[in-house]
């Protein structure tokens, strides 16, 4: 960072692509409108000084954050319908937390879920409404979470049945992580209402329980999907053809 070089790099690919962003009375200037409406003053100011390139005074700030928001921003823009309007807004009461939630990631592959998280929640015609459950996966979830979400959507989405159970021995084998990882991050993940965990202990036989379309099933326990994560999968995906089902248990 001492010469500046894979800074300065960085900042012109971001300003490049959020030139037509700005520019008012255009379609990137009205998408941003549209998307964040009022709350997009907040960073209007530092927004042109951006696109302006001022670099050295950017270097003095050492913001960040303000990179990572440009950063997604862009590739929301270039991610939009080219109709207009099929252009939505955020919810007013969300856009602030989206807007700082999306400057303080610097991990390319999170940002890439904040993208598509938000494209489809500014898409009419993705039919995806962004909440503040959404929100908390977003801003709480590493790039381990961001894989073994993947996985499971991978699995979701090539299921050749009803119901399956996806093993946690092919997370890990996929992942190359050990049975500790995996149980922490399906421990996280459950905090965030990603999964929800049954209780093995019991006896509960797979086909005898109630789960969501699939469940993971580890070494320690077993995993059921979530509506929240069948939701983010949805969206990431954008697979809205897929259908959210709780299986029944079966008679005894």
């Amino acid at each position: 960072m001492s010469d500046g070089a894979p800074y300065d790099k960085s900042i012109q690919a971001s300003a490049n692509a959020l030139r037509e962003l700005t520019k008012a009375g255009e379609k990137s200037g009205s998408y941003l409108t549209t998307v964040f409406g009022p709350a997009i003053n907040e960073v209007a100011e530092w927004t042109h000084e951006f696109v302006a390139h001022k670099r050295e005074k950017w270097r003095d700030r050492k913001k960040w954050e303000e990179k990572n928001l440009c950063d997604i921003l862009s590739q929301m823009a270039i991610n939009a319908p080219q109709d207009i309007s099929q252009i939505k807004s955020l919810p007013d009461r969300l856009q602030t937390r989206i807007i700082e939630g999306a400057s303080n990631e610097d991990n390319h592959i999170i940002q890439s879920y904040w993208v598509k998280i938000l494209t489809a929640a500014t898409n009419s015609e993705r039919n995806f409404d962004i909440g503040k459950l959404h929100l908390k996966v977003l801003e709480n979830i590493d790039e381990i979470d961001v894989l073994i979400i993947e996985s499971v959507a991978n699995f979701l989405i090539n299921r050749d049945h009803e119901i399956v159970v996806l093993l946690g021995s092919d997370i890990i084998n996929e992942l190359k992580i050990d049975n500790e990882t995996l149980e922490a991050h399906m421990f996280h993940l459950t905090s965030l209402g990603c999964f929800r965990a049954r209780d093995n202990s019991v006896g509960l036989l797979i086909e005898h329980s109630p789960y969501y379309d699939i469940s993971v099933q580890t070494e320690y326990g077993t995993y059921d999907i979530s509506a929240l994560l069948f939701s983010i999968i949805k969206a990431t995906h954008n697979r809205p053809d897929l259908k959210y089902a709780i299986s029944r248990p079966k008679d005894t």
